[in-house]
Parts: C-alpha cells; sequence; structure tokens
C-alpha cells in the first residue's frame, strides 16, 4: 500500500502496539533493582544504561517519572502476544493534514463506516512482561 492508501489486511495481517501500551511498559525503580544486582556483570550494567539513556528526557520533555519502553512492547507481541488484549479496528494513516501528517488513526468508535484491517493492542500484561 502506498501513502494514504488502506493497509492491506487481508494480504498481510498488521499489528499495532500504540504509545498508550507502550507507555505502561516504565523502567522504574524495581526494575532497575533487578537488573542491578549488588555485584553486577558488566552485561546488566549495560542494559540498565541502555534502560534509562533517555530518563531525563522523558522527565523533562514528557513528564514521565519513570522511562517507558516501545520495542521490546512490540517484540514481546510477536514471541508472547497472550500477554496483550487487542481489538481488530480500521486504522489509517493521516497524509493530507500539515499538523497530523504521519499520524495513525484508529477508528475506536466504528464511525467511518470502513472495514477494520489492523490488530491494535489495548492493553498488556506488564507484571508478567518484565518477568
Amino acid at each position: 500500500a502506498g501513502a494514504g492508501e488502506p493497509l492491506p489486511a487481508d494480504r498481510c495481517p498488521v499489528t499495532m502496539v500504540p504509545l498508550e501500551v507502550t507507555h505502561t511498559a516504565l523502567v522504574n525503580e524495581a526494575v532497575l533493582a533487578r537488573i542491578n544486582t549488588p555485584t553486577p556483570t558488566p552485561f546488566r550494567a549495560l542494559i540498565a544504561e541502555l534502560l534509562l539513556f533517555f530518563r531525563e528526557t522523558y522527565r523533562e520533555v514528557f513528564f514521565f517519572e519513570h522511562p517507558p519502553l516501545h520495542d521490546p512492547c512490540a517484540v514481546a507481541m510477536v514471541i508472547a502476544p497472550s500477554l496483550f488484549d487487542t481489538t481488530f479496528l480500521r486504522v489509517d494513516i493521516e497524509t493530507k493534514s500539515d499538523l497530523g501528517a504521519g499520524q495513525t488513526v484508529c477508528d475506536i468508535w466504528g464511525q467511518s463506516g470502513k472495514p477494520a484491517n489492523v490488530s491494535v493492542a489495548r492493553r498488556m500484561d506488564v507484571e508478567i512482561f518484565w518477568n
């Protein structure tokens, strides 16, 4: 599909894990404590550093106390889809607006009358994700 064309759900199933879901996988103190053991290995220290790379940006710009993860949530969807509650929705990409070009638009209420084309994660079991 080209820009502005519908996603071809019948030929290529698409699943989306939106920010509303990834913003629930927060790298909080409990998560860090499990990684930073009293004698962390170099690998554990590197993982902790990578997880905290954007911490100050999230605090200063987005007012998040703890930084969220994004890509690992998408990977989790592939590895363990049972962690997620999903809904099949109509999703389009805005291509004509100066203000919202590239924005993903989900028809949550089914008002467009267009057929659903994307499985959208609505919730993630964050506790199991971290375990």
